[in-house]
């Protein structure tokens, strides 16, 4: 979904992209709702990759349905790498 910058409907991620860090584990409803839609209710729990500069460019969100799947307490460093991957694969195709 291409929502423009400053957008009141991403305020609900304005957290996440303060944090400038990948989140995996738990969202909030309307964010599961926001990001999900109608197939929100099978998310048990997700992974939020911020692209660009502090999420300049949006995020990457990965779900499934098991809810020990992605924890707060794992790693991010792999997710980190896979959102510098994203950014520069975006930045290329636009130079």
């Amino acid at each position: 979904r291409a929502v423009p910058k400053g957008s009141a409907e991403l305020r609900i991620f304005e957290t996440f992209f303060e944090s400038a860090r990948p989140r995996s584990g738990q969202i909030r409803d309307t964010q599961r709702e926001y990001l999900f839609g109608g197939e929100g209710g099978q998310v048990g729990s997700t992974v939020l990759i911020p692209i660009g500069e502090r999420g300049s460019i949006g995020l990457v969100a990965i779900a499934s349905p098991d809810t020990e799947r992605y924890l707060p307490t794992m790693s991010t460093d792999f997710l980190v790498r896979i959102g510098e991957i994203i950014t520069e694969a975006i930045a290329a195709r636009g130079a």
